[in-house]
């Protein structure tokens, strides 16, 4: 009833707006979802590999592992090699407790920035 009668919108614009935002934000939706269903990633004693829906893979091993640090403001662990590869390990994601755990054992510092 609100897209069809013609009564109920003053404005033409409110239509437009309300069309515009459903869209938006069910793009969004559609994005979060995709990002978390389909980032995989798995690491082992040797190193780690991650890949996206919307990035190349990444991978790198631990022995070329140069920094470690958390960044709060993001809610992510970056992880950067000596190949240049940065890559970023959300609090959020499946397993990443495991990751920090095997950082630890090899005496891997984290920092906080």
């Amino acid at each position: 009833m609100f897209f069809v009668d013609a009564n109920v919108w003053e404005d033409r614009g409110e239509l437009i707006a309300l069309i515009g935002l459903v869209t938006v934000f069910g793009l969004s939706a559609a994005w979060c979802f995709a990002e978390y269903f389909l980032t995989r990633g798995t690491f082992d004693a040797h190193g780690i590999r991650l890949r996206w829906l919307w990035l190349r893979p990444k991978s790198g091993a631990w022995d070329e592992l140069e920094t470690a640090y958390y960044s709060a403001s993001m809610g992510w662990h970056v992880l950067e090699f000596r190949s240049g590869v940065r890559i970023r390990i959300s609090i959020l994601m499946h397993g990443q407790g495991g990751v920090l755990r095997l950082l630890e054992e090899k005496g891997v510092q984290i920092d906080e920035r």
